[in-house]
């Protein structure tokens, strides 16, 4: 007997396979994962910082804006995979709906004088 013979692992079971089992996420954690759809820039800010208010309800959101103007959240616990120039912001709940418009208003600005926003 090698010594590779040795250490190899058992045969597995008919029927049973052999490889590991992939780990599955609860559905809390789906929900953490999820990326949260809020709007278009061009859309009106107080409409976005009313939606990004009630995310921010039960859950720490993080808000970012992409190339394509879309804004986007997800969960505070989970890093959003987007470059940092991106993030707009972090809110939990009780934040003011006049900072995040306020966010929001700023970034449309900025957005509007490097031409990305028509």
């Amino acid at each position: 007997m090698r010594i590779t013979d040795e250490l190899a692992l058992p045969a597995a079971p008919s029927g049973i396979s052999a490889r590991p089992r992939r780990h599955r996420a609860t559905p809390r954690q789906r929900e953490q994962m999820a990326v949260l759809e809020i709007g278009s820039l061009r859309d009106d800010v107080d409409v976005l910082a009313a939606c990004v208010a009630r995310a921010s309800a039960c859950i720490h959101v993080t808000v970012w804006i992409d190339d394509r103007c879309l804004v986007r959240g997800t969960s505070a616990d989970t890093p959003p995979p987007v470059p940092v120039h991106w993030i707009v912001g972090t809110y939990a709940c009780g934040a003011s709906l006049a900072d995040i418009a306020d966010d929001l208003r700023h970034e449309r600005q900025e957005r509007e004088r490097a031409w990305q926003l028509d």
